[in-house]
C-alpha cells in the first residue's frame, strides 16, 4: 500500500527526494537552502546515512547537473544556437546535439 501511494504520481517519492538532493548538492555551498545536510535530511524525511550514500553515488549524476548549470549560465548563447539550429544551420544543430548528447561514441 505504501509503495502504491509513493508511485501514484509520475515519479516515486524516492526519485523526487533524490532529485532534490542532487539540485541541493549542485548548488554553491553558500547558496544552499537549507544550509546543512542534517536539515535537508529532516526536510526529505531520510537519514543522514542516505544522503551520504547518495553523495557517494553522485559522480554518475554530475554530468546532468553540470549541463543544467551550464544551461542556466549560458542561456542566451543556447537560445541563439537553438534558433540557428531551428533555422536549418547544420553546424548549430551539431553543436546543440554535442552539448546535450555528448560526443559520438562516448
Amino acid at each position: 500500500m505504501k509503495k502504491e501511494r509513493e508511485k501514484s504520481g509520475r515519479f516515486s517519492r524516492k526519485h523526487v527526494e533524490r532529485a532534490r538532493f542532487v539540485a541541493w548538492y549542485a548548488t554553491e555551498p553558500f547558496q544552499r537552502q537549507p544550509r546543512t545536510r542534517e536539515k535537508l535530511a529532516n526536510e526529505l524525511h531520510v537519514s543522514r546515512r542516505t544522503l551520504y550514500r547518495w553523495e557517494q553515488q553522485i559522480e554518475d549524476l554530475i554530468p546532468i547537473s553540470a549541463k543544467a548549470q551550464a544551461l542556466k549560465i549560458h542561456q542566451q548563447t543556447l537560445q541563439s544556437l537553438s534558433a540557428r539550429a531551428i533555422g536549418g544551420n547544420m553546424r548549430a544543430m551539431e553543436l546543440w546535439l554535442r552539448f546535450f548528447m555528448g560526443e559520438p561514441g562516448t
